[in-house]
């Protein structure tokens, strides 16, 4: 269902429109990113199209998260965030060699340091 208008009145008198959105016009199976799936991960993973937010705790090892192909997931954003306070390295690394802001890796070594980080079809970008 297309989104509508409702129509208002600032106290000026001015008309103002305002988008109303329906209930049923954003999706519920965790690819939303208004409702991004918040998982934990203590080992090695590869993320995919229903996840959203990675909370990545590395107290036992560092950690790699891989990257779905970007192609793949064009337009999907994850949140990675590493929330335990050891030495350990969380390393966000692309599917096949794929890049990331041009490099082959991106690296979070700090306790409550994140990324968040979104394909364009062709490759990773940090935002």
């Amino acid at each position: 269902m297309p989104n509508s208008f409702e129509f208002h009145k600032d106290i000026t008198g001015i008309d103002l429109h305002i988008p109303k959105i329906h209930a049923d016009s954003h999706k519920s199976d965790g690819t939303d990113p208004i409702e991004a799936n918040i998982d934990t991960v203590t080992s090695n993973t590869t993320v995919d199209l229903t996840n959203g937010t990675i909370l990545v705790d590395s107290s036992s090892g560092n950690i790699v998260i891989t990257l779905p192909a970007s192609a793949e997931a064009n337009k999907k954003v994850y949140n990675i965030k590493k929330i335990d306070s050891s030495n350990n390295t969380v390393t966000i690394d692309g599917e096949s060699g794929e890049l990331i802001d041009g490099a082959s890796t991106a690296v979070i070594t700090i306790q409550y340091e994140s990324i968040t980080i979104q394909s364009n079809g062709i490759a990773w970008y940090i935002l």
